[in-house]
């Protein structure tokens, strides 16, 4: 099976503010994270359309035990926050019955979600406080990261790893750790190890160290970090790594 990997690796810069980082959320189901047991509780259903417009649904629970349906839509602002109105709508079509427009009840009060990825924030909802929520998903698609090496071409532009590389990544999953493995055709193999991995959404996080061989000194116990990683139903994989602050471009090609 071919494959392609195109992994962005980039630093943050202190120099940079943090509206120049977008977190803008992919479209899908979301839950809080606490509240996650494999049972039906309450949730969000989060579209963005248009690049900054996003609409969120919310279903739960009254105290009585009925369920409820709110839906807020507003736009993302400096790249990573929403807040809007949480409306609550009556008098809609039921299952079997004729049609008819739903009715505007009034508003429950003001949500409010920043997002630091495309797949993890915080949500506040109407008289709470903030509570961390991410995309959920019903499969475990770790499987993939296992399928395949992933070829590669590095631009490393400075810091520890300052090169232009070439060569394949691998992956190997021991308990809750991700282990990255990475071979270049210069000589240099590194290991990425030491993090646990968190699924969120269909993509992956992790953070440790990585030490290196064979290039013109030995590096160990590098910082890095490990985010929104996944691979595609077509064999794709794409990322964000973070290497000891320093910025480094993959580019794609076909194994």
């Amino acid at each position: 099976m071919q494959n392609v990997i195109r992994i962005v690796l980039a630093a943050i810069a202190s120099t940079i503010t943090a509206s120049a980082f977008a977190a803008l959320p992919d479209s899908g189901l979301w839950a809080i994270d606490t509240e996650v047991d494999g049972k039906p509780g309450r949730g969000f259903q989060i579209d963005r359309q248009g690049g900054e417009t996003v609409i969120v649904s919310y279903y739960g629970y009254r105290a009585d035990g009925s369920a409820v349906f709110y839906q807020a839509v507003g736009k993302i602002t400096d790249g990573k926050s929403f807040s809007a109105d949480l409306s609550e709508y009556k008098n809609g079509r039921a299952f079997t019955g004729n049609y008819q427009s739903a009715e505007y009840s009034g508003s429950v009060g003001t949500i409010k979600v920043v997002f630091d990825t495309a797949e993890s924030g915080a949500i506040t909802l109407p008289g709470t406080y903030a509570k961390p929520i991410s995309r959920y998903s019903f499969e475990d698609t770790s499987r993939r990261l296992l399928a395949s090496h992933f070829d590669y071409i590095s631009i490393a532009r400075k810091g520890p790893l300052a090169a232009k590389n070439s060569g394949y990544l691998y992956f190997s999953i021991e308990g809750n750790e991700l282990l990255m493995f990475e071979n270049s055709n210069s000589g240099l193999k590194c290991q990425y190890s030491g993090g646990t991995f968190e699924q969120k959404g269909d993509s992956f996080r992790s953070r440790g160290v990585v030490s290196c061989q064979g290039g013109k000194v030995p590096m160990t116990n590098i910082p890095y970090r490990l985010d929104q990683l996944k691979v595609d139903e077509t064999g794709v994989l794409t990322g964000n790594i973070y290497i000891d602050d320093a910025p480094i471009e993959l580019q794609g090609v076909v194994a």
